[in-house]
């Protein structure tokens, strides 16, 4: 069994992972949406601008929220915004966490309930290298963001990488 230090995702890199690893088709088109719509209104007809101009008031904001719901809500995906540990153990990786209230019933020596997620490793899809961190991602449940320093030695992290890259080769043998 073994756990990381206290995670949270900063916002600014929540955003930037959902627009980097699920956003960039749907960005994509709608950014290529705008550019004809300016070139047409450029060409053609001035009206074409305020097409464009509608793309970027009305479609570009319901590109994010559709993101933020449809990937950023899954539930492992949103609990990375929260204070947690993850826990890796040979079958299942546990989310625990931490409230900060529990830190105050600690002082006071009463006991809070422990709070957890837990899911299977065998619902372990794909694992995406973002540089400093590393994404573990799960069937219909979202990622799991795993910064390099997110535990005390090193080794660990790369233990538990291995791991889950031992997973993936026979998830991908078993598909075979």
């Amino acid at each position: 069994m073994t756990a990381t230090r206290e995670l949270k995702m900063p916002s600014k890199q929540m955003l930037q992972v959902l627009f980097l690893q699920n956003g960039m088709p749907w960005i994509s088109i709608t950014a290529a949406g705008i550019v004809v719509f300016i070139l047409c209104g450029i060409i053609f007809n001035i009206r074409f601008f305020v097409v464009a101009l509608i793309w970027i008031f009305m479609v570009i904001p319901l590109v994010v929220a559709f993101l933020y719901f449809y990937y950023g809500m899954n539930p492992l995906t949103a609990f990375n915004s929260i204070p947690h540990k993850v826990i890796f153990d040979d079958s299942k990786v546990t989310l625990e966490f931490i409230d900060p209230q529990e830190k105050e019933n600690e002082e006071n020596n009463s006991i809070s309930p422990r709070k957890e997620y837990t899911i299977s490793r065998e619902e372990f899809l794909e694992m995406k290298n973002g540089g400093k961190y590393v994404l573990l991602c799960f069937k219909k449940k979202g990622w799991i963001w795993l910064p390099t320093d997110s535990f005390e030695e090193f080794k660990q992290f790369k233990d538990v990488i291995a791991s889950f890259s031992n997973n993936t080769i026979s998830n991908n043998n078993d598909k075979k």
